[in-house]
């Protein structure tokens, strides 16, 4: 991978020596949540883009509280708090469409197309049209229409 080539030379500034392993430990961690069978390049590099965001957000920036994380991990284990969950998210669209998308594809493994429809529909509203975010959700969303 092209992150430990630059973490082996040395080629990573401090904040990204801070920040980069870590996150590419988390992800790895959730990637077999949202898709067992594995991801599509498309969202693997949309999993790390909303990493790096989040990062930002809740360390950096302090937008987002550990309480609002908390919920967030309590909905993993009761599917229709996610919704609610979401909800804090949407004043930071560039948080709320890739979470949305990702919780989507959570109850989607959990064959829970109801509410991951209602993720994929959140991750519509605060995705740009034309982003390729809303594409996969878009594709996604069919596709869950389709299991209905």
């Amino acid at each position: 991978m092209d992150l430990a080539k630059r973490i082996a030379y040395q080629q990573l500034s401090f904040r990204e020596t801070v920040r980069d392993p870590p996150l590419l430990l988390a992800t790895a961690i959730v990637r077999p949540m949202f898709r067992p069978q594995g991801m599509s390049a498309e969202e693997d590099e949309r999993l790390w883009e909303f990493g790096l965001r989040l990062y930002e957000a809740t360390i950096v920036e302090g937008k987002i509280s550990t309480q609002q994380l908390g919920v967030l991990a309590a909905a993993q284990l009761t599917p229709l708090l996610v919704p609610g969950a979401l909800r804090p998210f949407e004043k930071y669209p560039e948080l709320a469409a890739p979470l949305a998308y990702f919780q989507a594809l959570r109850l989607i493994t959990q064959r829970n197309f109801d509410l991951a429809a209602k993720c994929m529909k959140i991750t519509l509203t605060h995705a740009s049209p034309e982003s390729r975010l809303a594409a996969l959700a878009r594709a996604e969303l069919e596709a869950i229409t389709m299991q209905q």
